[in-house]
């Protein structure tokens, strides 16, 4: 009898010690403060985020939250939750931005179709809305091939890009400018050829990714065949942030 006794005394006390861990992982006042990373499974739009069941109040530095956004939220000890903001996915978050910097001139010369600058292409993510800007600065031994420019996304992107640039019948210091805007992919020709001074090229516009990442870049080459090259100057640049 004593035996079965104290084999139901130990049972007991265990049963007790199994249901106080449980009550206590679910009681924050027991548990204390707790931080984990979840999936945003709704945006009620009242500065909260919902993580299944989970109600928490986005810090002031995490905007324009998401549905599908990685997060990490943490609680406190008397229970209130806060969303600390996204974790990394590798592409720009929302008000991040990108540089990128032309590190040596590049010059191309009889070859009037686009590609890529070799210096000035930056990553980007699906689904998303990027605005950019940038200056090159270029030139060229002659007047007669001029420059070709476009801007391009990630295939299915739209949006649009312009320049103050000189136009193509300025031969000397230019004075007068082509303020034209265009969507992506379109190619715009601006003047080219100057002894005394170089051109610059100031780029304005915004990128709206599709269901492809990618990347966003500055595509150029003369606009006419011409042996005399067209440079693209070192320090030249361009800057992506992400707006959406």
């Amino acid at each position: 009898m004593a035996g079965l006794v104290e084999a139901s005394g130990a049972a007991l006390a265990a049963a007790l010690v199994d249901a106080s861990r449980t009550a206590g992982a679910a009681d924050p006042a027991v548990r204390g403060a707790d931080w984990r990373t979840s999936t945003v499974t709704a945006v009620p739009g009242d500065g909260t985020v919902a993580v299944g069941t989970i109600r928490a109040r986005c810090v002031d530095s995490y905007s324009g939250p998401a549905v599908g956004d990685q997060v990490v939220i943490s609680q406190s000890g008397t229970g209130n939750w806060i969303a600390l903001g996204r974790l990394s996915t590798g592409t720009l978050g929302i008000g991040q931005a990108a540089f990128a910097r032309k590190l040596v001139s590049t010059t191309r010369a009889s070859a009037p179709t686009t590609s890529a600058d070799p210096h000035l292409v930056i990553p980007v993510g699906a689904n998303a809305t990027y605005e950019i800007s940038g200056l090159i600065v270029y030139n060229s031994t002659g007047v007669t091939g001029d420059a070709k420019l476009s801007i391009t996304g990630p295939a299915g992107s739209s949006g649009w890009w312009g320049t103050y640039a000189p136009s193509t019948s300025a031969t000397a210091e230019p004075s007068t400018v082509r303020p034209l805007a265009q969507d992506l992919v379109t190619e715009r020709t601006y003047g080219a050829g100057w002894s005394t001074a170089h051109g610059i090229l100031l780029i304005h516009g915004l990128i709206v990714t599709a269901a492809t990442a990618g990347t966003a870049a500055v595509n150029w080459c003369q606009a006419v065949s011409d042996a005399a090259g067209l440079t693209f100057y070192s320090n030249s640049y361009m800057s992506l942030t992400r707006r959406a």
